[in-house]
């Protein structure tokens, strides 16, 4: 707030790309608190001050904020809104990168079947996952990343969901030996999921 109060002083009331990060930051701040009406004014304020700077323009930026609003949907179970600015989201990204593997594309097709799975929509989801770790892979190739890690967790749990425990399992252990190569002999959260899911 103190850092939005300064840059306010120094824009004035001019849409300005750090102020609407700024603003972006608070509303992620509310969001991992649950204030989400809180959250989503600021993410919507954020998200109006950017497309006055980039208009229709496809930008990393609008991009971003877009995903956090869909981020702020889905946590509220309110899942056809958060469709709707997840695909807008993953659109925009798709312009920006083009074919390319990139992890902000790869980021949002993990939040969209993460969506799908909460749902119920297993078939979907799978699909959402599936393409979000092969492009993980082709970003990182080989090297354990906390990442892909998440993706094969998730896609464990699309498996074991549907029933299919042996498939699951696979998806579970790779999940749990590449966070044990991240994470070494160290107590984490992540290695600790995964452990849980496994049992």
């Amino acid at each position: 707030e103190d850092s939005l109060s300064m840059k306010r002083k120094i824009h004035g009331s001019d849409a300005h790309p750090s102020v609407a990060m700024t603003l972006n930051n608070i509303g992620e701040l509310h969001r991992e608190l649950g204030e989400y009406t809180t959250a989503l004014k600021y993410y919507e304020d954020s998200l109006s001050m950017k497309r006055k700077i980039h208009g229709s323009d496809a930008h990393p930026d609008v991009a971003m904020t877009l995903n956090n609003i869909g981020e702020l949907h889905r946590e509220r179970g309110e899942y056809t809104t958060a469709l709707k600015y997840y695909e807008d989201s993953l659109s925009m990204k798709r312009k920006i990168h083009g074919s390319d593997a990139h992890p902000d594309v790869a980021m949002t097709l993990n939040n969209i079947g993460e969506l799908h799975r909460e749902r119920g929509e297993y078939t979907t989801a799978l699909k959402y996952y599936e393409d979000s770790l092969s492009m993980k892979r082709k970003i990182h190739g080989s090297d354990a990343h906390p990442d892909v890690a998440t993706t094969l967790n998730n896609i464990g749990l699309v498996h074991s969901q549907l029933g299919e425990y042996t498939t699951a399992l696979k998806y579970y252990e790779d999940s749990l030996s590449m966070k044990r190569k991240i994470h070494g002999s160290d107590a984490h959260p992540d290695v600790a999921m995964t452990l849980n899911n496994i049992g």
